[in-house]
């Protein structure tokens, strides 16, 4: 059995591509493919402004009337959640209007590490701030998708209400050792959440670019696979 793949894509699908499940993350188009998640996550890439142009205009969408009706149960949207500017509750109408029910947290702030990290949780930029947009979401009735990098954001994002994890292994790195590493704690968070017999989450594996063999084995232990997909 093939398995089950997500495509993380930078626009919506043609209507022959619409059977496959997609996140659309549309402030990625135009950013420099190598190095992708890194420059998505510089404060210049406005990554949230285009998934507002697309919910505000719609013109990229498919026409729910034209017979589309299953697109929306197909389709997440992406919104980088730490971003201090973005407003959950102005969302809700526009997503509702366009048919999208499910969205997640891409790119998410928890690819920053270290003293990194540490800055921007201190300013309520962090996984705190993740976290709170999730529920925010989820108790609007929206379904929540969560990138989480560690244990812990996993539980706290599966507190807020989201019932799909994609555990990332973080940024690609040139050093095999250190890919080598992260799929190994990837791994050890995976065989942690299936220790939880009361967890019935579907848990998938994000394969950034530049990452071979490394996740092969977590990929046979998780129910799928997200990868980039233009």
């Amino acid at each position: 059995m093939s398995a089950y793949r997500v495509k993380l894509l930078a626009a919506p699908p043609l209507p022959s591509a619409e059977e496959e499940d997609v996140i659309i993350c549309p402030g990625l188009a135009g950013l420099p493919r190598h190095g992708l998640e890194v420059a998505a996550l510089l404060p210049i890439s406005g990554i949230n402004d285009r998934a507002l142009s697309l919910l505000e205009n719609g013109d990229q969408l498919p026409d729910a009337s034209q017979g589309n009706e299953h697109w929306s149960s197909k389709t997440t949207l992406a919104l980088m959640m730490a971003d201090p500017f973005l407003l959950a509750q102005s969302l809700f109408e526009p997503l509702r209007h366009q048919k999208i029910q499910r969205i997640t947290n891409y790119p998410t702030i928890q690819l920053h590490d270290g003293d990194s990290m540490r800055g921007f949780e201190s300013a309520s930029l962090g996984l705190t701030r993740e976290v709170e947009i999730m529920a925010a979401f989820c108790e609007a009735g929206f379904r929540g998708t969560a990138f989480v990098t560690s244990l812990n954001a996993a539980r706290l994002m599966l507190q807020a209400g989201a019932d799909t994890l994609i555990l990332h292994p973080g940024l690609y790195l040139r050093d095999w050792r250190v890919r080598a590493t992260s799929a190994k704690l990837i791994d050890q968070i995976l065989r942690s959440l299936r220790l939880d017999e009361n967890l019935k989450k579907q848990i998938l594996i994000m394969r950034p670019d530049g990452y071979g063999t490394e996740l092969d084995t977590v990929f046979t232990q998780a129910d799928g696979i997200v990868e980039f997909g233009f």
